[in-house]
């Protein structure tokens, strides 16, 4: 007996069914692990009171710093001692995981050019680094 083709669609359908279903199709991925800073990067900074520090390639730092341009004085500061642990994206005033903040974030006030410090930790101290990138704006 010859199988019609209504059988055939059937058969089909449940062999694709089963397949559709079964566990070796897993489509959970491995979280992407960021590598430690190993040299310059090139760093970003979106507009706005909150302003987001981005910087490339992504890589782990260990310091992050903000004052306004040519002052000397940090309006806010994140830190990971030994270790670099802070990853991009950052944003002003949101101390990331793996980190402590050193300054409490001040107002950026509108009009007044900032410069944000990049470093990357070296060791062998809690914070021996070396500054890595920097970026200038203006709230």
């Amino acid at each position: 007996m010859k199988p019609t083709r209504f059988a055939i669609s059937w058969i089909l359908l449940g062999a694709l069914t089963a397949v559709g279903c079964s566990d070796s199709n897993d489509n959970t991925q491995a979280p992407i692990v960021v590598p430690e800073c190993s040299g310059p990067v090139e760093v970003s900074v979106s507009p706005g009171a909150n302003p987001i520090f981005s910087w490339e390639p992504d890589c782990r730092l260990f310091l992050l710093l903000v004052e306004p341009s040519g002052s000397g004085g940090d309006v806010w500061s994140v830190v990971s001692d030994s270790t670099n642990a802070i990853e991009p994206p950052v944003t002003y005033g949101v101390v990331p995981d793996g980190a402590v903040g050193l300054q409490p974030p001040g107002v950026l006030v509108q009009g007044v050019t900032y410069d944000v410090y990049l470093y990357r930790w070296t060791g062998p101290g809690r914070q021996d680094g070396e500054f890595i990138g920097s970026a200038e704006f203006t709230r």
